[in-house]
């Protein structure tokens, strides 16, 4: 018998945790009285997190210019909560990453995963949405829960991808009819533990049915849905779903995108990918 959903991310919670510099940020962004200089000291306390930092503000997501030497600008360029938000996704993804985790090849999830992070993106800039980094992390994490189950269930989740292999119906629905909850709420619920803000776990929970989602978090769900689609026809890495899943209407209608928009958005999306999955995964 399979475990319920609290008993997965319970377990999963106890081998993955946030690191207390996430919450040092978060506790420095919330007073009015702290400066830049007070959150760079706080990055600059974990080397690791600090190069990592540095290595994706000068990455081609950004092609600020000229090299960021140092957290400080790193912080003034990018901005408190964006970095905050990237802090968050380094540490996930090191976090995960160490892990032995049987059914899934964790370069190629992780190549999707980020992928669809910088489709995301790149949609939200040809929106000029504000805070393009949200919708870049929340699709960074949309199948989190992926691992999740493949660490907890990894017998039943192979025969859903066998399933899924032969009958073509999406993973999301295999899951919900072998084990009751899927992987959205796999790892939406395990982000909601850790206190991570609505604005991430929402668009997750909802990136398979955006319109079902609370009307703030309709677009950034409708993001997630198109970049998945995007990167899974594109072939940019594989996370589970190997066929394209159906297009939402709604998701397509909700972010207004025009079909002449895409190869933009696709050609953006892989020459900034390589150079993306390197300051993720470098060593």
């Amino acid at each position: 018998m399979s475990d319920s959903l609290e008993d997965i991310i319970a377990r999963t919670s106890q081998l993955a945790s946030l690191p207390s510099i996430y919450h040092e940020l978060q506790s420095a962004i919330d007073d009015p009285d702290s400066s830049i200089d007070d959150i760079a000291v706080i990055i600059n306390r974990d080397p690791n997190t600090a190069a990592q930092i540095l290595r994706l503000a000068n990455s081609s997501l950004y092609n600020f210019g000229s090299e960021i030497t140092s957290i400080n600008r790193a912080v003034m360029q990018v901005g408190t909560r964006q970095l905050r938000d990237l802090v968050l996704a380094t540490a996930v993804i090191t976090q995960f990453s160490r892990m032995k985790i049987q059914g899934i090849d964790l370069k190629n999830f992780w190549a999707h995963s980020i992928a669809c992070g910088i489709t995301a993106r790149n949609i939200a800039i040809w929106r000029r949405e504000k805070n393009i980094e949200q919708f870049y992390v929340a699709a960074l994490f949309h199948d989190l829960g992926l691992l999740m189950l493949f660490l907890q269930e990894p017998e039943a989740m192979q025969q859903i991808l066998e399933n899924h292999d032969q009958t073509g119906i999406a993973v999301h629905i295999l899951e919900h009819q072998t084990l009751g909850f899927d992987h959205s709420m796999a790892g939406s619920g395990l982000l909601a533990h850790w206190n991570i803000p609505l604005s991430l776990t929402e668009p997750i929970l909802f990136h398979h049915d955006p319109e079902s989602a609370p009307n703030d978090y309709q677009l950034a769900a409708a993001t997630l849905h198109i970049a998945d689609l995007i990167v899974i026809a594109t072939k940019m890495g594989i996370s589970g779903q190997r066929m394209v899943p159906r297009l939402n209407e709604s998701a397509w209608d909700l972010c207004e995108l025009q079909e002449s928009s895409l190869p933009e958005i696709i050609t953006q999306t892989q020459n900034q990918h390589i150079d993306a999955i390197q300051v993720f995964l470098a060593a």
